[in-house]
C-alpha cells in the first residue's frame, strides 16, 4: 500500500492510496486486486467524523478475465482502512474477458480480524 501525499501536510482533498491484495474467489480461483483511492473529503473531527474517497478497483482472475467497479467509500477519521462490519457498495462498470460487459455492484466487507470481503451482483 502507498500513500501519496499532493499537497499540505496531513490529510488533505486529492491525497491518493494505491494498494494491491491476492484475492482468491469461493471456488479457489487467485486472483489480484489492484485499487487507487482519492481523498474528496476531510474529516474535521468534530461535526463530520467521516473521510470519503473516490476509487476504482480492479479484480484480476488472469487470463485477461477481470471485473473494474468504481464509486465512493466512507472510512473513519484519516484511517487508512474501511471500518470493520460496515459494508459498502460500489458499482460494477465493466469487465474484460468472461467478465465483458459485466454490470451491478459489489459489496465489500471489512472484517474484524482485517480480511476483506467483496461480493458481486452482477446483472444477466
Amino acid at each position: 500500500m502507498a500513500h501519496a501525499k499532493l499537497a499540505e501536510a496531513g490529510a488533505s482533498h486529492g491525497d491518493m492510496l494505491a494498494f494491491q491484495a491476492n484475492i482468491t474467489t469461493e471456488d479457489g480461483t487467485p486472483g489480484t486486486l489492484n485499487g487507487l483511492l482519492i481523498t474528496v473529503d476531510i474529516a474535521d473531527g468534530t461535526l463530520d467524523p467521516l473521510e470519503e474517497r473516490i476509487g476504482q478497483l480492479v479484480f484480476d482472475f488472469g487470463n485477461g478475465d477481470s471485473v473494474l467497479a468504481a464509486g465512493q467509500s466512507v472510512y473513519p477519521g484519516t484511517e487508512h482502512e474501511m471500518s470493520a462490519d460496515a459494508p459498502q457498495r460500489r458499482a460494477v462498470i465493466g469487465g474484460t474477458g468472461i467478465y465483458m460487459g459485466a454490470r451491478g455492484q459489489i459489496t465489500t466487507t471489512r472484517n474484524t480480524d482485517g480480511s476483506y470481503e467483496h461480493m458481486f451482483e452482477l446483472m444477466d
